[in-house]
């Protein structure tokens, strides 16, 4: 167990690291895509690299207005060509609603964009059992929340990251809610309110057990 919870938190620390916002850009070769995983109507635009499955998977989730190509340039370019180098795999798919370009906020498992997610990393071969961290930007970072919860898979889900946003408070409540949790934020995020972010971290400090 205790070998487990430092993995957890050696992750969580690495996606601390790498995910701060207003980097300086990346460099390395670009990560595999796969822009069109068939049928594309169904999945959305996926980039990804299954490289290092084994380790576990990143799932990175954009915020609004954004897709998957968005992890292929700048800091999030750098943030997934870190994860390479470091043996992990990674896979960035894209919400289904391209006209607001966000994630559905459906708190039940028929969220549709749980349910593609959980579909592409069928479609990509990923076992059922492989551990899964979640990665979300805004409203990518609220998202993560309900897929921790709702997915298919969700006992593979061992951490979860939220930048720019503060989680979605009805699940961070939840009893079920017991994943180690890291926000990123900053006092001055005029959107993300940093005492909301406060509130979360608040909430899942108080539960019993506490949830780091």
């Amino acid at each position: 167990m205790k070998q487990k919870r430092t993995f957890v938190m050696t992750i969580l620390s690495i996606l601390l690291a790498l995910s701060a916002c207003g980097g300086t850009g990346g460099s390395g070769a670009p990560p595999q895509t796969a822009p069109l995983l068939e049928p594309v109507s169904t999945y959305g635009d996926v980039y990804y690299d299954l490289d290092g499955v084994e380790n576990g998977v990143i799932l990175c989730f954009h915020g609004t207005g954004g897709n998957a190509a968005g992890w292929t340039s700048g800091d999030k370019l750098s943030f997934l060509t870190n994860l390479q180098q470091g043996g992990y795999a990674f896979v960035c798919p894209t919400s289904l609603d391209q006209l607001s370009k966000q994630w559905s906020n459906d708190n039940n498992v028929a969220n549709v964009d749980v349910v593609n997610v959980d579909a592409v990393l069928t479609h990509l071969n990923v076992p059922s059992d492989t551990p899964l961290y979640l990665v979300g930007h805004s409203n990518g970072g609220q998202f993560t929340s309900r897929y921790g919860i709702y997915s298919s898979r969700e006992t593979a889900v061992k951490a979860v990251q939220i930048s720019n946003a503060f989680g979605v408070t009805a699940i961070l409540n939840a009893a079920a809610y017991k994943l180690p949790t890291l926000f990123t934020y900053a006092d001055c995020d005029q959107i993300s309110d940093a005492a909301d972010v406060r509130n979360s971290i608040s909430c899942l400090n108080g539960k019993t057990p506490p949830v780091p």
